[in-house]
């Protein structure tokens, strides 16, 4: 990771589920709660399994989950069928890395090595956008 526990991160830039750049202000999205990214991909079993369990987790405890997807543009179809079966009520994005620079907003690229991102990992935001905790590996039920 390029970022330290406490530090705030801003907007982000990631792609939506029909391939537009959106930016994503994670304090807004936290609300009062925390905001859960999740990164997974659609060829990581561990990945694929604990998406009904995140699922769940979204909107219990004032958490709220997003799914960002490390595949391929080629897979998007793909990944985006599996999340929509596996996970319907999940918002999901995708890592942007081809778009345009916009003042204020961080690509994903700034806060992870996306060439040697271990999934599945999950990223919990405060309301006020700061790193509280880093999930490596699959999600538990609590």
């Amino acid at each position: 990771l390029k970022i330290e526990l406490g530090k705030d991160i801003g907007p982000l830039l990631l792609k939506n589920d029909a391939g537009e750049v959106e930016l994503v202000d994670v304090g807004s999205l936290a609300g009062d709660g925390e905001l859960w990214i999740n990164f997974w991909a659609s060829f990581c079993a561990p990945c694929v399994a604990e998406l009904p369990l995140l699922d769940e987790i979204d909107g219990t405890k004032g958490r709220r989950v997003l799914l960002v997807s490390a595949d391929a543009p080629a897979d998007f179809e793909r990944a985006k069928a599996i999340a929509s079966k596996r996970a319907p009520t999940l918002a999901r994005y995708f890592i942007a890395t081809d778009c345009e620079a916009v003042e204020g907003a961080k690509e994903l690229s700034a806060l992870v090595d996306l060439e040697r991102l271990p999934i599945p990992m999950t990223l919990v935001f405060s309301s006020e956008g700061e790193l509280e905790r880093i999930i490596r590996g699959p999600v538990e039920e609590e």
